[in-house]
């Protein structure tokens, strides 16, 4: 629901920013992307939508990633 993904977006930044892991944010359409740049499991993202909202670990690859963007239309 609106209101989960209300919750669980903010407490997963509390969660990286208080675990000192970089957070990098992007905007595309209507999708937030944080990427997370740990140094112990490599890159990982959050895919935020008003509709949806996906973790995606252990890539960089735009394909794979592409998937996730047109599944939260």
């Amino acid at each position: 629901s609106r209101q989960e993904i209300s919750q669980t977006v903010p407490a997963f930044l509390e969660y990286v920013r208080k675990s000192g892991m970089p957070v990098e944010q992007s905007e595309q359409a209507d999708k937030t992307i944080y990427k997370v740049n740990d140094k112990y499991e490599g890159s990982w993202f959050l895919i935020a939508s008003p509709n949806a909202v996906f973790a995606v670990f252990g890539t960089d690859d735009n394909e794979v990633l592409g998937h996730f963007m047109k599944i939260g239309d």
